[in-house]
C-alpha cells in the first residue's frame, strides 16, 4: 500500500520538539540582552567618526527602506552608511516618508530627499491644481505642455470631465460623417 504525502514527510524528517514557554522566554531575554549591551547611538559626530575610523572628509549617509542600488552607488563613491536610521549624523538622508527625514535641527551641510509641503508639485493632484492656477500668474497655455487631467475629488473638475468626455465622443461621431478617402458620407447611408 502506498504512503500518503504526510506519512512520507514524517518518516523522512522527524518533527522538532516544541519549545516550552520557559525556553521561549529565555531566548527572548537573550535577544533583549544583546540590544542592552549594544553601543548606544551617538549625537556627537566626532565620536561617531572616531568609533567608525572615518576621515573628516568622508560623507555619511542614511537610507531608510530598501534602495539597494542607491546604497551600493553611494558606497562605491566612498560614502559611509550610518546604520542607525534615527541618527542625526549624516550628510545625506534618503527615506520614503517625509516624517523620517524632516527635523528642525537639520544642519546646513545636510541633505534630505524631502522638503515641507512638497505635495503641490510631487502628487498628480497637487501638480494639476498648481498648473491650473498658473493662469493667474502667466499667459502660458497649460494644455500646450501638460496633458489634460482632472481632480475627481473636486466637483467642478468632475463636471468639466463629463463635459469634456461628451465633447470628445460627439466629435468622434461627427468625424464618421466627414470626408473619408475623399468621399463624403451621408447620414442616410449609416
Amino acid at each position: 500500500m502506498a504512503k500518503t504525502k504526510e506519512e512520507d514527510k514524517s518518516a523522512a524528517s522527524p518533527e522538532k520538539p516544541k519549545k516550552t514557554w520557559e525556553e521561549l522566554e529565555q531566548e527572548f531575554l537573550a535577544r533583549n540582552e544583546k540590544t542592552k549591551n549594544a553601543v548606544p547611538p551617538t549625537t556627537n559626530e566626532a565620536l561617531f567618526r572616531k568609533r567608525n575610523k572615518l576621515a573628516a572628509d568622508t560623507k555619511i549617509f542614511i537610507v531608510v527602506g530598501g534602495y539597494g542600488t542607491l546604497k551600493k552607488a553611494l558606497r562605491e563613491r566612498g560614502w559611509f552608511e550610518n546604520p542607525e536610521r534615527s541618527s542625526t549624523i549624516f550628510d545625506l538622508k534618503f527615506a520614503i516618508k517625509a516624517s523620517e527625514c524632516l527635523t528642525p535641527e537639520l544642519k546646513d551641510h545636510q541633505m534630505i530627499n524631502h522638503f515641507a509641503k512638497n505635495n503641490v508639485i510631487t502628487t498628480k493632484t497637487g501638480l494639476t491644481a498648481s498648473l491650473k492656477s498658473l493662469k493667474w500668474w502667466s499667459t502660458v497655455d497649460v494644455d500646450s505642455f501638460y496633458p489634460k487631467c482632472f481632480d475627481l475629488t473636486d466637483m467642478a473638475d468632475l463636471e468639466e470631465l463629463k463635459i469634456d468626455f461628451k465633447s470628445i465622443k460627439a466629435l468622434s461621431v461627427l468625424k464618421k460623417f466627414v470626408k473619408e478617402d475623399g468621399k463624403t458620407k451621408c447620414i442616410e447611408r449609416l
